[in-house]
């Protein structure tokens, strides 16, 4: 749904062109998504086992943040290294435009990411679980709605940052349901903010030099 959204409005305001240079640049943004989903799928069940024998405590806030930062790693990485990628790939031009896009869609799918993992805590427990169709709602109507409103003035990185919002607001409204798990089972989430709005920050340095 959402992409059928962004696919509509970026097509009929800026044209064919854009999907193409929008599609480079998701591809190598899911280069990331699939590096942090590989992590999801290992750190999940070692967290539900954590809980299973009682074991959630500070030492295992310390264990969060370092996958966070390791996944920061790759998302800096990722956005430093594809401009010289796609410029040894094409000698189109435009699609080599698609580098300016790339640092903010990983930045926003770190932000995703941040909330995948607050969503594990929420899973635990179950009558929350229900607000997941919240979140999602809520990400849907900011995506839509950024869609109608910035693409025709803004173009493709009007498309972009309406992913990053889309996303940010996603992450916001996990980590206040975060705030109503019992204390043993809640993520640090202010460091956890923090260390992603930084990595953010280094990732989107690249976007400004290019």
């Amino acid at each position: 749904m959402l992409f059928r959204s962004d696919n509509f409005f970026l097509n009929k305001y800026s044209g064919a062109g854009s999907l193409g240079i929008f599609y480079i640049a998701t591809t190598f943004a899911g280069i990331f998504s699939f590096i942090k989903e590989a992590f999801l799928s290992s750190f999940t069940p070692y967290y539900y086992n954590l809980n299973k024998q009682g074991e959630l405590n500070n030492k295992t806030s310390l264990v969060v943040l370092d996958v966070l930062y390791l996944i920061g790693f790759f998302a800096i990485g990722i956005s430093m290294l594809n401009s010289e990628v796609i410029s040894v790939l094409s000698s189109n031009k435009e699609l080599v435009e698609a580098r300016r896009f790339i640092p903010l869609l990983v930045g926003g799918l770190l932000m995703i990411f941040v909330s995948q993992l607050v969503n594990i805590s929420i899973m635990l427990q179950t009558e929350l679980v229900r607000f997941f169709v919240v979140i999602t709602i809520i990400s849907l109507i900011v995506n839509v709605l950024g869609d109608y409103w910035l693409i025709p003035r803004y173009g493709l990185m009007g498309l972009t940052v309406v992913k990053v919002i889309a996303y940010s607001a996603q992450l916001f409204v996990s980590l206040l349901i975060n705030l109503r798990l019992s204390k043993e089972r809640r993520m640090p989430v202010l460091r956890m903010w923090i260390a992603a709005l930084v990595i953010f920050s280094r990732s989107e340095e690249h976007t400004s030099e290019l």
